[in-house]
C-alpha cells in the first residue's frame, strides 16, 4: 500500500512522538504557578501609555518612548523595573537599597522574599494571590481587595486598591460597578497618585474648597502608603476630610452601606453622613498598635444616607509633631450585604448567615465541595458529583485540582468543561467557542472580557469567535438596570462609569452626549421632573425623577409641583395613573405615569403592553410596529422560531439554529427544536445551562425545575429528602423506572431501592435470579443463586419446580429423499436449552440439520433448564430416506446420468464426505 510521505510514519515512531508530546503536556501541566501576573501574547496599541497595566501588558509608563524601561509596546526592557503603572520606571540595580525608587512597590533593604510582603524585586509579593492579605506595618502586605491577578481596569487594580466607580468584596475579591463613584486620598481623576505638593482633587479640609496637600516626606516607613498619604493642618487638632459623592435613585437605601481603609500617624477620631455624626464599626484589622495600618471600617444601613448628593466626613487626631499624615481608600459601597439572604451581582452565595464552614463562607463565596441554590441559599457538598448543579461551573466527578475543575467546582484557567462527569479539556484560547465556553477571545486571561476559562466576565457582553468582548455599560444601549449609557466609561460626562447620572445631568438619548440641565427649573427632554433643585425627598430626586409615591406636574418653562398621593388608586392632579401601588415595571410608575409601551385605564388602574407600539414592554419580548407575524416578531409580539431579535426596536434575524452565537442569542445548539436545553427562538430553556457554539445544554439540578433526564428536582441541593442532589428519586421513593432511582427502582413495588443487592428485585451482575427477597428454599436461594430443582424467570424471578417440557416445531417428512433433515424446538421454559438422541445414541446439543444415510432414522429431544432440569419426557420423531440410486434407475432413462446429474451426485457426495463424522447408521 502507498502512503504519502508525510503520513508514512512507522509505529515505533508514532509511539515516540505520542510520548514525547504526552511528556511535555505532563510537564507543562505540573509547573508551579507563576508568582509573576500572566501576560498576554498580543498588545492592543489602544491601551499602551494611558498608565494603566491592561491585559496584554508587561508595564505601562505612561508614555511611548523606548529606552526608558517600558518599551513602545508595554514590554519591560532589561535591567529596569516598573511595578506602578504611570510612573517611571527604575534602575533593577537600585532594588535592596532601602529606598522606594519610582519603578518600585517597596524597597525593605534587600533583595530576598523574606515573607513581609516585599519581593525580590522590589513589588509586592501577595497582591495578585487571591488572598485578602492585610497586615500592619512593617509588612507591606496591605490589601484592601485582591482578585487574583495584577491588572487595572476589573475594579481591583495592580497595587490591590480599589478602583473609582467600583465595589470589591470577598476573598477572593469580587468586584462589580457600584454606580457610587468615592476616591482615594491623593489620587487623580483618573486615579494615579499625585505627585509633590499637588492639592487633592477630592477630599477637602471641613469648611473649606482646599484640597489636602502633600508636603515632603522624608519617613523610611509607609513605602507604598507615603505616595498617597495626606498630611493634615493644623498640628495639635483634630482634623477632619469631607468627600461629595453621587447615590443613584437606583438603590435601596435600607441597605445601602460603605467601608473605607483608614490608615493614620494618629488615631481615628470621628465620621458623619451629610452632617450628622456617624460611629463607623471596625470590620477588620490586623493586630498591633492603631496607627501605621488599614483599618477597614464600615458605615451602615443606619447612617442617614439619601438619593443623591451625600457628603463623607472622616476626622482623626493630629499631634503637634509629626508625623502627622493620613490616607482614605474606598473599599466598598453597594446595597447589598452578605448574610441579608439576597444574592447580589458579586455574591455567589447567600444563606442569611456570615458563618464559615457551612458551604457559603462569611464574604458569600461558594465553599469547596458545596454547591448552593434558591435565596436564602441552601448548600450542599455537591461539588464533585458529576453533575451540574447550581453554583457550580463544571463538575468532573472529582475534587482534585489541577485538572480543569478545581475543587470548588470552577473552570481552571485554559480549560473548558462541555460534559458533566466527564473530564475537561485545555481548549480555552484558542479562539473558538467550543463546547463549555461561553466565549474564546483567542487567549487565557482575565480582566478582558472573556475569563481565562472562557466565562463572560462580570459587566462585560462578548460576541463573535475569536469574541470580541466590551463592558455591557458604554455600550449605547440602555440595558436593564441603567440610567444612562452614553458609549464610554467615563466620568464627568453625565454619565458615570457605572451608567448612572451624574449630579445635574440627563442623558435623553442612549449613545448620545448628556446635557446638564437637571435643576434649572424647566423640563427638557430627559427628565420626567424639574423643580429647580438637586434635592431628593422633595419628590422630584436629584436626577429629576419622580419619586415612588410622589406625582409632579409637568410644565414646559416652570418648575414642577410634587404632591405625595401616587399609590391611593385614586386618579389625582398630575396622573395619568394610579395602580394603587408605588411599584415599578407593572406599567403604571411610582410617579403616577403610565409608562412607555403600555396603556391604562379604570380607578384603580390596570395597565397592558401595546403589542405593534414599537415598544418593548412588560412580557413582550419584540415590537416591531405593527403585528405581521413572519418578521421574525408575531403578531403577540414573540420572537419566532428560528429568528433572534438582539435588541429592542432593532429588525430580527434569521440566524437561530445556524450553530453560532449570534447577538441576541443566549445559546445555538443547530436546531430550532424545543425541549433540548436550547428553545426555538436561541434562548436558553428553564432548567437547563447551555455553552459553546453550537451550545451544548444540560440540565441544572436544584433550581426547581424538572428538565432533561432529571426525575425530580425539589429546589434545593439537600440530601435525606425525597430528591437527591443528583435530581434522582431518593431511596423509598415511588418509580417507575431505574433511571429515576438513587439506586434502582424494584419492579414488584416501584420503590426505589439499593442497587446491586440481593432481594430488590433485579437480577443483576453475579446473579443468577431475584425474587425480591433473601429467603431460600423457594428456587432463588439468599444469595440470589438458582436452587436444585427451579428454574426462575423474569424481573423479579418467579421459581417453579416442574421440568421444561419439549414440543417439536420443524421436521423433516416422514418419507422423503432430502438427507439432510432439519429440526426446530421450542419449550414453555423460555430459558430452555435443547439435548437430542439420535438413532438411540447419547444425548448431545441439537443440531438445527443433521445429515443421514438412506433408511429410517428416529430423534428424541429434551428440554433442559438453566438447573439442569429435563424433560422427563422427551419429543420423538421418526423419518425415512429414499436411497436415491433406486429411484434414478427406475425412471427408464439412460443408464449414463446427464452431465447436470453427475454434477449433483459430486456435490452430494462432497457433503457427506464434509459432515462423515456427524452420521449415524440406518
Amino acid at each position: 500500500m502507498n502512503m504519502h510521505p508525510k503520513t508514512a510514519w512507522t509505529r515505533p515512531a508514532l509511539v515516540g512522538l505520542l510520548l514525547l508530546f504526552t511528556s511535555v503536556g505532563c510537564q507543562t501541566q505540573q509547573e508551579p504557578p507563576s508568582t509573576s501576573p500572566a501576560l498576554l501574547t498580543r498588545v492592543s496599541q489602544a491601551l499602551v501609555a494611558d498608565g494603566k497595566l491592561q491585559p496584554g501588558e508587561q508595564c505601562d509608563d505612561g508614555n511611548t518612548q523606548g529606552g526608558d524601561g517600558c518599551s513602545a509596546t508595554g514590554t519591560l526592557e532589561a535591567g529596569f523595573l516598573c511595578h506602578i503603572p504611570g510612573k517611571p520606571c527604575s534602575l533593577a540595580s537600585l532594588c535592596g537599597n532601602g529606598v522606594v525608587n519610582s519603578g518600585e512597590l517597596c524597597d525593605d533593604g534587600n533583595t530576598a522574599d523574606n515573607g513581609n510582603g516585599c519581593s525580590a524585586t522590589c513589588d509586592l509579593s501577595l497582591c495578585g494571590n487571591g488572598t485578602l492579605d492585610n497586615r500592619s506595618y512593617p509588612n507591606y502586605a496591605q490589601e484592601i481587595c485582591d482578585d487574583g491577578n495584577r491588572f487595572d481596569g476589573d475594579g481591583c487594580n495592580r497595587l490591590c486598591e480599589v478602583e473609582p466607580g467600583q465595589a470589591c468584596a470577598g476573598s477572593p475579591s469580587r468586584c462589580v460597578r457600584a454606580g457610587v463613584t468615592l476616591f482615594n486620598t491623593g489620587v487623580d481623576a483618573n486615579n494615579r497618585r499625585l505627585e509633590g505638593t499637588a492639592a487633592d482633587p477630592h477630599w477637602f479640609y471641613r469648611g473649606t474648597t482646599t484640597g489636602a496637600t502633600t508636603g515632603e516626606r522624608t519617613a523610611t516607613d509607609w513605602p507604598q502608603e507615603v505616595q498617597t498619604a495626606r498630611f493634615m493642618a493644623p498640628l495639635g487638632a483634630s482634623t477632619c476630610v469631607y468627600q461629595d459623592f453621587i447615590i443613584p435613585s437606583t438603590t435601596t437605601l435600607s441597605r445601602f452601606r460603605m467601608r473605607v481603609a483608614t490608615f493614620n500617624d494618629n488615631e481615628f477620631y470621628a465620621a458623619s453622613v451629610n452632617g450628622a455624626t456617624f460611629t463607623p464599626i471596625v470590620i477588620s484589622q490586623p493586630a498591633g498598635e492603631p496607627w501605621q495600618k488599614n483599618t477597614i471600617r464600615e458605615l451602615g444601613t443606619t447612617a442617614p444616607w439619601r438619593t443623591g448628593l451625600n457628603r463623607l466626613e472622616l476626622c482623626n487626631e493630629n499631634d503637634d509633631g509629626p508625623p502627622n499624615a493620613f490616607r482614605y481608600l474606598f473599599v466598598d459601597a453597594y446595597d447589598d450585604k452578605c448574610g441579608d439572604g439576597v444574592i447580589s451581582p458579586r455574591e455567589e452565595c447567600d444563606d442569611g448567615n456570615s458563618t464559615a464552614n457551612d458551604g457559603c463562607s462569611a464574604t458569600c463565596g461558594i465553599e469547596p465541595a458545596y454547591g448552593c441554590t434558591g435565596e436564602p441559599s441552601r448548600c450542599a457538598r455537591t461539588c464533585g458529583n458529576g453533575a451540574l448543579n447550581p453554583g457550580e461551573q463544571c463538575d468532573d466527578g472529582n475534587l482534585t485540582p489541577g485538572d480543569g475543575c478545581d475543587v470548588r467546582c470552577r473552570v481552571e484557567t485554559g480549560y473548558a468543561c462541555p460534559t458533566a462527569g466527564s473530564a475537561c479539556v485545555q481548549q480555552c484560547g484558542d479562539g473558538v467557542i467550543n463546547p463549555g465556553e461561553q466565549c474564546d477571545d483567542g487567549n487565557a486571561y482575565n480582566s478582558d472580557g472573556c475569563s481565562a476559562a472562557c466565562r463572560v466576565e462580570n459587566g462585560y457582553e462578548c460576541h463573535g469567535a475569536p469574541s470580541v468582548c466590551g463592558t455591557v455599560c458604554g455600550n449605547g444601549r440602555m440595558d436593564p438596570g441603567e440610567l444612562c449609557d452614553d458609549g464610554n466609561v467615563s466620568l464627568g460626562d453625565g454619565c458615570s462609569p457605572a451608567c448612572t447620572l451624574e449630579l445635574g445631568y440627563v442623558c435623553p438619548t442612549a449613545g448620545a452626549p448628556c446635557v446638564k440641565s437637571c435643576g434649572n427649573g424647566k423640563l427638557e427632554q430627559g427628565e420626567q421632573c424639574d423643580d429647580g433643585n438637586l434635592i431628593s425627598g422633595d419628590g422630584c430626586a436629584t436626577e429629576c425623577r419622580v419619586e415612588p409615591g410622589y406625582a409632579c406636574s409637568e410644565p414646559q418653562s416652570a418648575p414642577s409641583s410634587c404632591a405625595e398621593t401616587c399609590g391611593n388608586g385614586v386618579l389625582d392632579a398630575n396622573e395619568t395613573c394610579d395602580d394603587g401601588n408605588k411599584s415599578a415595571g407593572d406599567g403604571c410608575s411610582p410617579g403616577c405615569r403610565v409608562d412607555p409601551g403600555y396603556s391604562c385605564s379604570g380607578t384603580p388602574s390596570t395597565c397592558a403592553t401595546l403589542c405593534g407600539d414599537g415598544i418593548v414592554a412588560g412580557a413582550e419580548q419584540c415590537d416591531h410596529g405593527n403585528t405581521e407575524s413572519g418578521d421574525g416578531c408575531s403578531s403577540t409580539c414573540r420572537i419566532e422560531a428560528g429568528w433572534t431579535c438582539p435588541s429592542p426596536g432593532t429588525a430580527c434575524t434569521q440566524v437561530c439554529g445556524n450553530g453560532v452565537l449570534d447577538i441576541g442569542e443566549q445559546c445555538d445548539d443547530h436546531n430550532t427544536q424545543a425541549g433540548d436545553g436550547c428553545g426555538a427562538t436561541c434562548q436558553q430553556e428553564t432548567g437547563y445551562y447551555c455553552s459553546g457554539a453550537s451550545s451544548v445544554c444540560v440540565t441544572s439540578c436544584g433550581d426547581g425545575q424538572v428538565a432533561g433526564t432529571e426525575a425530580c428536582d425539589d429546589g434545593n441541593l439537600e440530601d435525606g429528602d425525597a430528591c437527591s442532589p443528583r435530581c434522582r428519586l431518593n431511596l423509598g421513593q415511588a418509580c417507575t423506572s431505574s433511571n429515576d432511582c438513587e439506586g434502582v427502582c424494584n419492579p414488584a413495588t416501584h420503590i426505589c431501592v439499593v442497587a446491586n443487592v440481593c432481594g430488590n428485585g433485579l437480577t443483576e451482575q453475579g446473579e443468577a435470579c431475584d425474587d425480591a427477597n433473601t429467603a431460600s428454599g423457594d428456587g432463588c436461594g439468599a444469595a440470589c443463586a438458582i436452587e436444585p430443582g427451579y428454574r426462575c424467570q423474569g424481573q423479579p424471578s418467579v421459581c417453579t419446580s416442574e421440568p421444561p417440557d419439549t414440543t417439536l416445531v420443524r421436521g423433516p417428512p416422514a418419507v422423503g429423499s432430502n438427507p439432510n433433515a432439519g429440526f426446530e424446538f421450542s419449550s414453555n421454559d423460555p430459558g430452555a436449552r435443547f439435548e437430542c438422541s439420535l438413532d438411540d445414541g447419547p444425548y448431545q446439543p441439537c443440531e438445527a440439520t443433521y445429515v443421514v444415510t438412506p433408511g429410517q432414522h428416529t430423534l428424541r429431544a429434551r428440554a433442559v433448564d438453566v438447573a439442569g432440569n429435563t424433560d422427563p419426557t422427551p419429543v420423538e420423531h421418526t423419518w425415512r430416506v429414499l436411497d436415491d440410486n433406486r429411484s434414478l434407475a427406475g425412471g427408464g432413462c439412460s443408464a449414463v446420468p446427464t452431465p447436470s446429474v453427475l454434477s449433483l451426485l459430486a456435490l452430494l457426495a462432497l457433503r457427506r464426505r464434509n459432515s462423515a463424522p456427524r452420521q449415524r447408521g440406518a
